[in-house]
């Protein structure tokens, strides 16, 4: 019997190729699927067809022949589709990540199309003008208007970085979806704000307990959309809308734990010969998987790499987030090498797909890599070399870190290098890196007993 992480990693390949089968009957579509690094493999197939569902019966076609007719895509067949996704997600029959995905797949194929000369009557721009209106359009439909008193809250909470507004967003939004849906409580006036009280908290910690018990969320998990029920019944009690307070229940607090993996240097060697051997984009991906190995940069800091950052010449180059600022690092021969290779490559992916982008790392539709196609890369490649995912984006960083104090570098240098604001961040690496060797320690001198003083 395999492992239990080689026996997902398993199962998860075997969905892969399953899915690859089926989509054998669509040349086109899997062409589509194998160019591009998906995750979630399953999304991505039934997405696109859903459009080859659509466009075959406004064409009154089986759906069998419908990629002999994929040069014959008007723009009023884009239009109409984006319309009928549209008017499902209005009539509440697709949810909103459901229906952001779909869009995003459908305009990804489009752009796949016009880059191999499949459609004649649409271009990337027109392709790129959808897309960007329909992402318009949907940004005001994509937060539904809270109650009042959820909406000031959450007005509040704005003025907090990006990554923290969008957590406690999501979390506020669930508990608002338990009040109104199970509570039947909209706070929206003075008179439901006076009944909200305990109970309907309790409730809510029920159903967080009762998703810990079925393994839908971590226990740390409901910690987190818990304090963020803390925050928004401090919130009312600070501006003396309620006359009570919340407390976490003991049995519902447990912070996230930290792990600090460390990434053998022959696992690496092991998962770049396998993007160089199996990627169809090998220059681009061994590039970010040596840049986040050298330099322990964030994915984010990847994908926000320009042209104008790098200094090949003097071997260093600008790393950029919202969370970390601004750094200068210099690379390694070897990252300037491989970068090298790369900007080749990115040239013909810019002739290709007719686009121009100040980006570094692209697709090859010319579009910026995101951080989920990083990801992706990591996964896909994971389970080339190993049956199961043993080095992400994450550990690579974890191992600069970790390396860096183990050489005894100067504590801030290593936290300026890893653009971390905070010391604590770090220290956590640092006893992380005495742990580790302590336990790669053994117990006792060997020599003590033939070398004595």
């Amino acid at each position: 019997m395999l492992p239990k992480k080689a026996e997902t990693s398993y199962s998860l390949s075997s969905e892969y190729e399953n899915l690859l089968s089926k989509a054998n009957k669509f040349p086109v579509l899997k062409s589509f699927i194998v160019d591009n690094e998906f995750r979630n493999i399953k999304n991505l197939y039934y997405d696109v067809k859903s459009f080859y569902d659509f466009y075959s019966s406004s064409l009154s076609l089986p759906l069998s022949v419908i990629e002999f007719h994929l040069q014959n895509i008007e723009p009023d067949n884009v239009l109409n589709y984006c319309l009928f996704m549209k008017s499902l997600y209005e009539k509440g029959q697709l949810k909103h990540c459901t229906y952001s995905n779909r869009k995003s797949h459908f305009f990804n194929f489009l752009q796949f199309l016009c880059a191999n000369s499949i459609v004649s009557s649409i271009n990337t721009g027109y392709v790129n003008e959808m897309r960007l209106h329909f992402q318009d359009t949907s940004k005001s439909t994509q937060y539904v208007d809270f109650p009042h008193y959820v909406q000031l809250f959450v007005d509040h909470i704005s003025l907090h970085k990006a990554s923290t507004k969008i957590a406690q967003r999501k979390a506020i939004g669930l508990f608002n979806k338990h009040l109104t849906n199970k509570c039947n409580l909209v706070l929206d006036c003075l008179e439901s704000i006076s009944t909200f009280n305990h109970q309907h908290i309790k409730s809510y910690e029920d159903l967080l307990i009762q998703r810990v018990e079925l393994n839908e969320i971590q226990k740390s998990t409901a910690n987190k959309y818990l304090l963020v029920v803390k925050n928004f019944v401090r919130f009312l009690h600070e501006r003396r809308i309620i006359n009570w307070k919340y407390v976490i229940p003991e049995n519902l607090r447990e912070n996230a734990k930290r792990s600090n993996p460390y990434v053998q240097e022959m696992d690496f060697v092991e998962l770049i010969k396998s993007i160089r051997e199996s990627s169809r984009n090998k220059e681009r991906d061994t590039a970010i998987a040596y840049l986040i190995y050298y330099l322990g940069c964030r994915p984010i800091e990847v994908s926000n790499l320009t042209l104008d950052d790098l200094y090949l010449s003097e071997k260093t180059l600008i790393l950029k987030s919202v969370k970390s600022g601004q750094r200068k690092m210099q690379i390694h021969d070897k990252v300037v090498q491989r970068l090298k290779e790369y900007l080749k490559k990115r040239d013909k992916y810019l002739k290709k797909s007719s686009t121009n982008t100040p980006y570094v790392f692209i697709t090859i539709h010319g579009n910026p890599i995101t951080t989920n196609c990083i990801s992706s890369i990591f996964y896909q490649y994971n389970i080339k070399s190993f049956n199961q995912v043993r080095i992400n984006a994450k550990s690579l960083r974890h191992r600069f870190i970790t390396k860096a104090l183990d050489n005894r570098n100067d504590f801030n240098s290593v936290r300026e290098a890893a653009g971390q604001k905070d010391p604590r961040s770090t220290m956590h690496y640092y006893h992380r890196s005495k742990e580790r060797l302590l336990e790669n320690s053994l117990p006792y001198n060997p020599s003590r007993r033939y070398f004595k003083r």
